[in-house]
């Protein structure tokens, strides 16, 4: 039996639902608003985002030495204050905010990185590998229904002109995320040993699950993690031209997707991972290859439904995997934080390739050369899907 989840596990359910309300922002809606205000907006969305990348990489090893020693709670609440100044700075510059796309690239990735490191360790050390696939499924869940009431709202909000207004809202939202986290109980495990980054990605080589599962990292880095969602972003904005349309279509499949996270908490277990992997690259494949064969509306949604259900089911086993093998005898608890920092790094290779390939068709290329690209990265889905079989065996060991 699934032993039940804690109160602090349900608040940091609460809190990463929250949380999703501020990745819309500075995601989905902050491409569509670069969109509609500048004239080459592949270069600089690819610029915001691997500046935010850069950023977030370097700040999870800074980040990381001080929340290894040090209460991981103070870290998230400095994460809220950095946030909040970054919104208000935003309802400042008002539309002009736009033309800072680097400056707010480089606060996004700092507050990201004061949040991912905390976050990360404390789920590592709080969650049981028993509970693992039904914490990571509700917690999904949650951000889903998150996607499903925030996006028709922001869309309307920024279609009417008001993005840096929204700001003013999601200074509201990160008040209520400041006053959870300081109600959580504090994190008692601080390790009095310093940051030993280098020499614990030496002793991985010992463990190939290890290794096998950054692959998978670095694969989902290049693809789901990097730039496929901003390119399918750019795509729905060219074909339906309105944030509310872009906000519509956000809630519809994040409903497919919340009903396919509750169901992986549901029942999902790791000795069947091998079974749901197999069928994940199928549907991908198969959706994958009709949008970019044929690049329709039509095509754009069958590509839509199967990203809200096969490659959000592909997340969720990646994300329990990583998780559960932050507990297991390759990782021991005085280095959770490196093994995180490690894992963000192989993340790291994969966006900086991503957004790369990104800047250089923003560069030389146009928007036609993004379907040609969106083929690269559904070999390198199904790669991660197959790597990530590798990793079953393991899984079922610990299950």
């Amino acid at each position: 039996m699934v032993p039940k989840l804690s109160r602090d596990l349900k608040l940091i359910i609460a809190i990463q639902g929250l949380r999703k309300v501020s990745d819309l922002f500075f995601g989905t809606f902050l491409i569509s608003f670069i969109m509609q205000t500048t004239t080459h907006e592949i270069l600089s969305i690819g610029m915001y985002e691997l500046f935010t990348n850069v950023v977030l990489m370097a700040g999870f090893v800074m980040v990381g030495a001080w929340a290894k020693r040090h209460n991981k709670i103070a870290v998230l609440v400095w994460n809220q204050i950095v946030k909040i100044g970054l919104l208000a700075a935003i309802m400042v510059l008002g539309d002009n905010a736009v033309q800072y796309t680097v400056s707010l690239g480089i606060a996004w990735g700092l507050v990201s990185a004061l949040y991912w490191i905390p976050m990360h360790t404390m789920i590592g050390e709080r969650v049981v590998a028993a509970q693992m696939p039904r914490f990571v499924g509700l917690k999904t869940t949650v951000q889903n229904l998150a996607k499903i009431l925030s996006p028709v709202v922001l869309g309307i909000f920024i279609t009417a002109g008001s993005y840096p207004q929204m700001a003013g809202a999601l200074i509201g939202v990160s008040v209520l995320e400041l006053i959870i986290i300081m109600g959580w109980r504090p994190s008692y495990h601080r390790s009095q040993q310093p940051l030993e980054l280098i020499g614990f990605i030496r002793c991985l080589r010992r463990f190939p699950v290890i290794k096998k599962l950054f692959l998978v990292e670095i694969l989902r880095g290049f693809s789901t993690s990097g730039a496929l969602s901003t390119i399918i972003t750019m795509y729905t904005v060219y074909m339906f031209h309105t944030d509310l349309k872009l906000g519509a279509l956000g809630t519809l499949f994040a409903i497919c997707s919340m009903i396919t996270t509750w169901g992986f908490s549901r029942i999902a277990r790791a000795t069947s991972f091998s079974k749901m992997l197999s069928v994940c690259a199928a549907a991908i494949f198969v959706g994958m290859g009709l949008f970019v064969g044929h690049t329709t509306p039509m095509t754009f949604l069958i590509y839509n439904f199967m990203y809200a259900t096969a490659i959000c089911l592909l997340e969720q086993i990646c994300e329990t995997n990583t998780y559960t093998l932050s507990k297991s005898p390759c990782v021991d608890r005085d280095h959770q934080t490196e093994y995180f920092i490690a894992r963000d790094g192989a993340l790291f290779i994969g966006r900086w390739a991503s957004y790369v390939g990104m800047l250089y068709i923003g560069v030389f290329g146009d928007a036609s050369w993004l379907r040609y690209y969106l083929i690269l990265m559904m070999v390198a889905i199904v790669a991660a899907a197959r790597c990530a079989m590798g990793i079953a065996p393991h899984m079922r060991r610990h299950a």
